[in-house]
Parts: C-alpha cells; structure tokens; sequence
C-alpha cells in the first residue's frame, strides 16, 4: 500500500476539500480546531502544528478597509468557541492580554461573564468572555483616536511652511504657486495616511495573534478536560484493571498466547 508523504496528505485533503465545496449539497458548516487536529492526529501530523498552521491563517485574513485617513484606527471582532472555560484558564488568558497591551488593566467577573478592560488616556480596549450552552463567546474591542491624528501634525505644519516659502522666498503666485502648496500638502499627506495605514496593519496583526492565542488557550483546556474524562471513566479503569489482572496472573506463557 502506498504511503503519502505530509506534503501530500496535505495537497489530498486541500484538493478533497475543493471538491466537496463543488458538489451540491455539500455541509458547508466548517471544523472546529479540535477537529482539525484530530483529523490531522490521524494523519501523522502534530496537533501543535495544526494550531500553527491556524494561527498564521488568522494572522493572514484580509484587511480592514482604509479610509481617507488610512484608518479606521480602532478594532472590533467577536468569535465563538467550543468549550466553557473556567477561573483557571481566565487567569491564563488574563496573562496573554496583559502582555498584549502592556497594561496590569481592570478584570471582573459576575456569573459566566469575564471581562478585562484598560482605560489609558489615549487608547482604550477591552475583552470580554461569555460561556453559555458549552460554548464561550469572546469580544475583542480596541481603540486609540490619537494614532490617527498624530501623523498628520507634519502635514500641517509642512503646508503652512510652504506659504512662506512660495510666497517670499520664490516669489510665486497665482496658479503656480497654488499648484505648489497643493503638491507640498498632497505628498505630506500621502506619507502621512501611508504611516497610518503601516500602524494599524502592525496593531491589527498584533490584535489577531492575540486572538489565536486565546482559541490555543481553550482549546487546550478542552483537549485536557476530555483526557481527564477518560482517564477517570470507571468503564475504562474496570477494563484496564481487569486486562493487566488477567495478564499478571496467567503463565508467561498463555500471556504471550493471549497477546499474539
């Protein structure tokens, strides 16, 4: 029987995948990434990979669209996954928060409500956790005015320098030197909507990272939650007791037999 290398089993499900989204009919209501590692698992391929390889998708989703301004300067992004969390993993998750932005933060938390906020004086963002019905709903909110305002002071002040300039120094006026005032404001403000646009792709990537983070947090909980199911299942512990008792105390013999 022929073996598939990673790199194949890899281009075979891509390519199934195309093809059932072809076919009419076809249940389009996606995977969990519980479920992509337990098919990946199957496959030979690591779980940790797989939250990897998730973790760069959610880096590479496409871009907020840009204004004129090369904003908006603010984020907003609410996702569902499977699984409750607990006091435990909100601790762990409060960590990765913290580290995101760089602030210590308010945390509260009232029935199956987790939240974290920071109010600093310019930037403003806060995350909050739902669990209901063996699910937990996280919001991810941020904002920060300042980062849109800020690298167009340069545009300002390089325009009114200009007016001198034209005026004065080359003596210019009429349409010429209209046309000179509005060149001098129309590169300042495309550097300065480009140095916007350069920030807020740089937060947003940060922001996700920190999404994918979270998911790998819960997911982990889950994955945990369910071993200690299983090991703790009496069915499973009566099975397991009563194999190694049969194995202990048959001859080596009939214990070969018996395993063969």
């Amino acid at each position: 029987m022929k073996l598939y290398s990673e790199k194949e089993i890899g281009a075979i499900l891509k390519r199934a995948a195309e093809l059932s989204l072809e076919q009419p009919g076809t249940n389009a209501s996606g995977l969990s990434i519980e479920e992509l590692q337990h098919i990946g698992q199957e496959a030979g391929l690591d779980p940790d990979l797989i939250l990897r390889a998730a973790a760069e998708l959610q880096r590479d989703r496409p871009d907020q669209e840009r204004n004129m301004f090369g904003g908006p300067v603010s984020y907003a992004n609410e996702f569902v996954l499977e699984g409750e969390i607990d006091h435990a993993t909100w601790e762990e998750m409060i960590a990765g928060i913290r580290g995101t932005f760089k602030e210590p933060g308010v945390v509260s938390t009232r029935e199956n409500v987790f939240e974290w906020t920071s109010r600093g004086e310019t930037e403003k963002a806060q995350v909050t956790a739902r669990v209901t019905a063996g699910r937990t709903t996280i919001s991810l909110f941020w904002a920060e005015p300042l980062m849109g305002f800020l690298p167009f002071i340069p545009t300002l002040i390089g325009t009114i320098i200009s007016l001198p300039i034209t005026f004065e120094s080359l003596g210019w006026t009429g349409l010429p030197a209209a046309a000179l005032i509005l060149s001098m404001f129309l590169s300042l403000f495309t550097a300065s909507r480009f140095a916007v646009s350069r920030l807020m792709d740089k937060k947003i990537s940060t922001l996700r990272q920190l999404e994918t983070q979270l998911e790998m947090m819960v997911s982990r909980k889950m994955v945990d939650t369910r071993l200690g199911q299983d090991s703790s299942d009496p069915s499973r512990t009566l099975l397991q007791d009563t194999l190694a008792s049969d194995t202990t105390e048959q001859p080596p013999s009939v214990a070969r037999r018996t395993r063969s």
